[in-house]
């Protein structure tokens, strides 16, 4: 599965920033019951209308390319954008 992120501003895109460091970086470290971490690749692609689509990318340790299981790690574009009615779950 692929999901694109369309980014109009460079606020969002230093929220975006944020949010990638900690899915990838602090979370595998934080939640130790996850031994086998996939491997990610991400893609930044520029468009010619100043808009950044950010296409990643999740590879599995068995092979193809797919999304993390939990579901509590779908990315959701309303939370990177900064809307506070849905920060509670």
């Amino acid at each position: 599965m692929i999901s694109k992120i369309y980014v109009t501003s460079s606020y969002q895109l230093v929220r975006l920033l944020r949010f990638l460091f900690y899915y990838f970086i602090y979370f595998p470290f934080i939640q130790l019951k996850i031994k086998k971490f996939p491997k990610y690749i991400l893609f930044i692609i520029f468009t010619i209308h100043t808009k950044v689509i950010i296409v990643i990318f999740l590879q599995s340790k068995e092979g193809g390319w797919n999304m993390v299981n939990d579901h509590e790690y779908i990315i959701r574009p309303e939370r990177l954008a900064g809307d506070k009615r849905n920060s509670n779950g």
